[in-house]
């Protein structure tokens, strides 16, 4: 059942309380919760794949192997268990974008080179330009739920466009900085973790893969609530990603960033799209060039 809205927020308003009397505590309730994803599908395969090694058991003390055996391995709980397994294995793809080259822009790799180097970051594997006024880290689970991340880095073309150099320096610090090492370990595995289990959700829901459903009814519950119940831990991390693009770009020049972003991005949405929209209604072709007249 999905979770309203007041009780999202009667939730996180709790517990950030308890999460402001007992930091520790909370910190081991959502690793345990984190945990529970795991041991979930852990517990579930593994009592397949028993109760199909004992009925193969019974079958052999009872000497009954041929006749049971084999009827029972792919009828019930080895063959149940082998289809649980191919349903875990779903494909998440890949976020879309124009990839870049470092020879197509130096400064750029550099600049992003140096600001990982600072921060203690893991390498960046690729980075894309898409068309959105935003900027985004997005830890790609190559593995599913086992993990094994790719790391990109997506950067929208007007966004990069209206921001100055230093203040779109600062934009790079604060998302590279959710990456950061200073993050410590837990709260860089929980960032990934609740990603990770909402993009398993949106996937079990979209391919409909034959033994999904002993997933689905757990997860339909398990995803949205762990995301809420670890946003008090997220926003932290926000925060320690712009203290982290503060230092890295220094507090003035942040605080610049953050007001030109906003301006910036009300004046597209309210101002100059609208515009270029509107030229549909009288312009006999689509209109050249709206991203360079930025």
């Amino acid at each position: 059942m999905a979770m309203t809205r007041e009780e999202y927020e009667a939730m996180v308003s709790r517990l950030e309380e308890v999460a402001r009397r007992d930091p520790a505590k909370y910190r081991m309730r959502v690793g345990l919760l984190a945990a529970l994803g795991y041991g979930y599908i852990i517990a579930v395969v593994g009592l397949l794949v028993a109760a199909g090694v004992g009925l193969i058991v019974v079958s052999w003390r009872t000497g009954r192997v041929v006749t049971t055996a084999i009827k029972f391995i792919w009828l019930t709980p080895l063959a149940l268990a082998w289809f649980v397994l191919k349903a875990l294995w779903v494909r998440i793809p890949p976020p879309e974008g124009l990839e870049i080259k470092r020879a197509d822009a130096p400064e750029l790799f550099a600049a992003v080179d140096e600001i990982t180097a600072s921060l203690a970051a893991p390498k960046i594997t690729r980075v894309l330009i898409d068309t959105s006024y935003n900027a985004g880290v997005v830890q790609h689970p190559r593995l599913g739920p086992l993990g094994w991340f790719r790391n990109y880095i997506i950067l929208g073309l007007p966004l990069m466009q209206a921001l100055s150099p230093a203040h779109f320096r600062a934009v790079l610090g604060h998302e590279l900085g959710h990456l950061s090492g200073n993050h410590g370990r837990f709260s860089g595995w929980i960032y990934r973790v609740r990603e990770t289990w909402l993009m398993l959700l949106q996937r079990f829901h979209v391919e409909q893969r034959w033994g999904a459903f002993i997933f689905n009814w757990f997860f339909d519950w398990y995803a949205p609530y762990f995301y809420a119940y670890s946003f008090v831990l997220a926003r932290t991390h926000e925060y320690e990603a712009d203290a982290a693009a503060a230092r890295m770009a220094g507090p003035g020049v942040m605080a610049e960033a953050l007001i030109a972003f906003r301006t910036m991005g009300a004046h597209l949405s309210e101002g100059y799209w609208p515009a270029v929209f509107k030229e549909a209604d009288t312009a006999p072709r689509p209109v050249r060039g709206a991203f360079a007249r930025l």
